[in-house]
């Protein structure tokens, strides 16, 4: 949800928007809403926790020109109480790029 709202507002700032996320309905919904105001997004598939798809990702960013802005917004949804939670899958996402 944060990273759709980055990814809106750099679009409306003129930047062309890469989208990458696990989901791919709400990462193309988040595309789509992006071109249906005239700006230029496409999505591609990334889980951050799991290290080839980020490789793969940047080896895909690369040969198309590189960035110039990278919004790192990961988010695990967790239902479970608090003190009840594993923390280990949310640790891997945050330190995805340790």
């Amino acid at each position: 949800m944060l990273g759709g709202r980055f990814a809106r507002c750099l679009a409306a700032a003129g930047a062309e928007v890469i989208v990458l996320g696990r989901s791919a309905e709400r990462g193309n919904e988040v595309a789509q809403s992006i071109v249906n105001f005239g700006g230029s997004a496409l999505f591609m598939p990334v889980d951050v926790s799991d290290r080839s798809t980020l490789e793969s990702a940047a080896a895909s960013l690369n040969a198309s020109g590189g960035l110039d802005i990278l919004v790192n917004a990961p988010g695990v949804n967790n239902t479970t109480p608090f003190k009840e939670r594993n923390w280990s899958g949310s640790l891997i996402v945050w330190h995805s790029w340790d």
